[in-house]
């Protein structure tokens, strides 16, 4: 998953690097704003510590938070949810053709 994929989803409604949105502590690499306990005027939001964080499954977590609306407990939904995304934002390999001479 790519954050242009990422920021295309209706789910989100922005990411915030270095920094958490709502101005708390970021206490681990990255977090998805998907309601309590956490603010609700900032749900959609995904909260990146580093751009280093910017990394296809980290996004690709943080998106199925949001969309599993699990607030943050990776149940059977979330598990679901990520696997199902996983395979929608899977890169497209490259068709190579061989060429006859």
């Amino acid at each position: 998953m790519t954050l242009k994929q990422l920021l295309g989803h209706p789910k989100v409604k922005g990411v915030a690097i270095g920094a958490c949105v709502d101005g708390s502590r970021m206490r681990h690499r990255a977090h998805a704003h998907d309601g309590p306990p956490r603010s609700t005027r900032y749900i959609g939001w995904i909260c990146i510590l580093s751009p280093d964080d910017l990394k296809p499954e980290i996004l690709l977590e943080e998106l199925s938070h949001l969309v599993a609306e699990t607030d943050g407990i990776h149940d059977e939904t979330f598990q679901e949810t990520r696997r199902e995304l996983r395979k929608q934002y899977r890169k497209k390999r490259p068709k190579f053709s061989r060429r006859t001479p």
